[in-house]
């Protein structure tokens, strides 16, 4: 890396780490307001972003800071094994100085939760639930970047076989890691660093990247025709869209995520490049679903707002009002 691309990759971080958005939406958004970095430096940063995240919290321990820059100086010493040599063309005087007392300092007695990344209580129910060489294995899978897993979009027609067929002659050096998903029947895996943004099946949304753990999440729900589904923890919307290719367009999806704005954006850009009726999916933050949710299933508006934390009962009246549009909508009497 050079200066230019950690400096990059230290703003985009800092853009992630201030934001609710998904970290891969942010990048993404990052990118395309600076089109100017050329395809090797955005390799080289995604790279560096993904890996910063996913060690965010042992690289703050190891470093005792939370500065984006800084972290991305750990990263590379700690854990790529760079010399401070090579990154002191790109650092300045005091920060190489402040990474040499970082390299010196052997930590001792770091607990495994820390050194693995994880949250205290999470790393407790993953050992109490494996024996702690299970646990740490599993642990470090998640350190590890993730093969691309697409999902093949049946609401447009095409099936995973003819899919495959089409990306093995784009990708003809890579023809034989290009494999089905071991349980999804609608997930293709390909090689890391496969670029697919460009390629017409993405473009015409044939295909969406999401790993195979999430396309089962999508099966498990079981949403069918003419159904309501709440998902509340929409991210990116993959499951959400999933969903829709399986109810056939009808019924209704209400996604919700922190942000209800951005999750709306994201719902319904991808809804119209997936072939799908924008006007069904709707986006919602976490506080206005659980009052709509509620509100559905008959809750008195003081209880309601005794959680959610509001001060008007206007605002929660138009929750109910909302909720008994749906109810009493006469396409419900009728099975669609």
């Amino acid at each position: 890396m050079n200066r230019f691309s950690i400096k990059s990759c230290a703003e985009v971080l800092e853009e992630s780490f201030s934001n609710n958005f998904p970290a891969d939406s942010q990048l993404s958004f990052f990118f395309k307001k600076n089109k100017n970095i050329g395809k090797s430096e955005r390799s080289l940063i995604a790279d560096t972003y993904f890996n910063v995240i996913r060690n965010k919290r042992y690289l703050e321990v190891l470093g005792s800071t939370s500065n984006p820059f800084k972290l991305i100086l750990i990263y590379l010493i700690k854990l790529q094994g760079r010399s401070i040599r090579d990154l002191l063309p790109m650092i300045s005087e005091e920060d190489g100085k402040w990474l040499s007392k970082v390299k010196a300092n052997k930590l001792k007695n770091i607990d495994l939760s820390v050194k693995l990344s994880l949250p205290d209580w999470f790393w407790l129910k993953l050992s109490a639930q494996y024996n702690e060489k299970k646990a740490t294995q599993i642990a470090n899978s998640l350190l590890s970047p993730a093969q691309l897993c697409v999902r093949v979009n049946t609401f447009k027609g095409k099936g995973r076989q003819e899919i495959m067929t089409e990306l093995k002659e784009s990708f003809q050096e890579v023809e034989s890691q290009i494999l089905e998903t071991k349980i999804s029947p609608i997930g293709i895996n390909l090689p890391r660093g496969s670029y697919i943004q460009k390629h017409p099946l993405y473009l015409e949304g044939n295909i969406e990247v999401q790993d195979e753990g999430s396309q089962l999440l999508s099966y498990l729900a079981d949403a069918k025709r003419g159904q309501m589904v709440a998902d509340f923890c929409a991210g990116a919307g993959g499951k959400t869209l999933a969903m829709t290719a399986m109810m056939k367009n009808t019924g209704r999806i209400y996604s919700f995520d922190i942000s209800d704005k951005s999750v709306a954006l994201i719902i319904k850009k991808y809804a119209n490049y997936a072939g799908l009726d924008s006007h069904r999916y709707a986006g919602h933050s976490l506080r206005s679903g659980f009052a709509t949710s509620t509100a559905e299933s008959g809750a008195e508006e003081r209880n309601i707002m005794a959680m959610t934390g509001h001060k008007s009962t206007e605002m929660v009246r138009r929750y109910i009002k909302e909720a008994n549009l749906f109810q009493n909508n006469a396409l419900n009497k009728i099975k669609i």
